[in-house]
């Protein structure tokens, strides 16, 4: 029996949510070093200006390490997860304990029930969608729901990819030194989506201020930050 190991995958998903929160905590001290700087105060502009430089090139060190360490742990998870998203395992014997409910019971089988045989399986999405390929064939009700722990997980990696390459696009994006906050935060939910594919308990933490969190709305909305 092939044997899923999914180690690697869960060190470096756990080093994705950890690089989300670094860039949070620089974006954030980025954004209460440049208000500490009074304008009224006795420095001219030149020294000004390059306190703000000296404060956007250390974000800019913080953010450009972090998403570089995220895209190679994106790498390594796609390595490690394809040949479990290829490989049918039938002697996997909680796979074959499914197949022998699903078989006993044909469509008398019900959703509660359907839905806890594919969560006996999630981090193993080729058999899950094994198990729903089954449940069409012979009419068994389920929850569309848990497709979700069948999805792809190269689908979820590429959307992660897709929002750091969106880094530097919309409002905030535009101001020297800063990144997109909403694609920040896509990267942090999407990261949360492939644990819960997986079945990982990970440690979900909140690395975005109140006043990020109103610059992600108002991106949202379309309204321009004062």
């Amino acid at each position: 029996m092939r044997k899923i190991d999914h180690t690697v995958t869960q060190k470096e998903l756990t080093n994705i949510l950890n690089c989300v929160d670094a860039i949070g905590s620089a974006i954030d001290s980025y954004k209460k070093n440049v208000a500490s700087i009074d304008p009224h105060g006795v420095f001219n502009n030149d020294y000004i200006s390059a306190k703000e430089k000296g404060f956007r090139e250390t974000l800019n060190g913080v953010t450009t390490t972090r998403y570089e360490s995220i895209l190679s742990s994106l790498d390594k998870i796609e390595e490690c997860e394809a040949v479990n998203e290829v490989i049918l395992d039938i002697t996997d014997p909680v796979y074959q304990a499914a197949v022998g409910v699903i078989n006993a019971m044909g469509n008398a089988l019900d959703s509660a029930t359907a839905s806890q045989l594919v969560m006996n399986l999630r981090g193993n999405v080729r058999a899950e969608q094994s198990l729903f390929d089954m449940f069409d064939a012979k009419g068994i009700v389920y929850d569309d729901k848990n497709k979700k722990y069948s999805k792809s997980v190269k689908a979820i990696t590429n959307d992660i990819s897709l929002a750091i390459a969106n880094i530097g696009n919309g409002s905030t994006g535009n101001t020297p030194g800063m990144v997109n906050i909403p694609a920040l935060f896509k990267i942090q939910a999407k990261a949360i989506e492939l644990a819960d594919v997986m079945g990982f308990e990970v440690d979900i933490k909140n690395p975005f201020s109140d006043d990020l969190r109103a610059e992600y709305m108002a991106e949202r909305l379309g309204v321009p930050m004062v």
